[in-house]
C-alpha cells in the first residue's frame, strides 16, 4: 500500500513539474492577445505595410499605451512579443481581406445566381412537360 502511494506522489509531482508554467508570463501573453484586438494600423502604415509586407519586428506593431490595457506590461518582453505578433496577425488578415475580399463576394454571388437560374430553368421545364 506505501508503496502504491509513493508512486502515486512520484508520478504526481512529476506531471506537475512537466506541465508547470510560469502564471505570469501566460498572463502577460493572454492580456497582449486581448490587447491586440484593438489594433489597427493608420491608413499611411496600412499602405506602407500593403506594399512591403513586414514583419512583426516593425515599428509599426510595437505596442503603445494607446492599445495597452495595463502600461507596465509595455515593459514585459513577453508581452511585447506576443502583442508584435498578434498586431501583425490582425494586419495581415486585414491585408489579405481587403485584397481578395470583393473576389470571394463575387464569386458567392455569380454561385448564388447560377443555382437560382438551375433552379428556375428545371422548374419551367417541370410546367412544359
Amino acid at each position: 500500500m506505501l508503496r502504491l502511494l509513493a508512486i502515486g506522489v512520484i508520478l504526481m509531482l512529476c506531471i506537475a513539474e512537466a506541465g508547470a508554467q510560469s502564471l505570469p508570463d501566460s498572463i502577460a501573453k493572454a492580456v497582449a492577445k486581448r490587447d491586440a484586438l484593438t489594433f489597427k494600423l493608420k491608413q499611411k502604415d496600412f499602405k506602407k505595410f500593403m506594399r512591403a509586407r513586414e514583419d512583426s519586428l516593425s515599428d509599426m506593431f510595437k505596442p503603445s499605451k494607446q492599445y495597452a490595457s495595463d502600461t507596465i506590461l509595455l515593459t514585459d518582453s513577453g508581452y511585447n512579443s506576443t502583442f508584435r505578433n498578434a498586431a501583425y496577425q490582425k494586419t495581415l488578415h486585414r491585408y489579405y481581406a481587403n485584397r481578395h475580399g470583393a473576389g470571394y463576394l463575387g464569386a458567392m454571388v455569380a454561385g448564388v445566381i447560377a443555382i437560382t437560374a438551375i433552379g428556375g430553368i428545371s422548374i419551367l421545364v417541370r410546367k412544359i412537360f
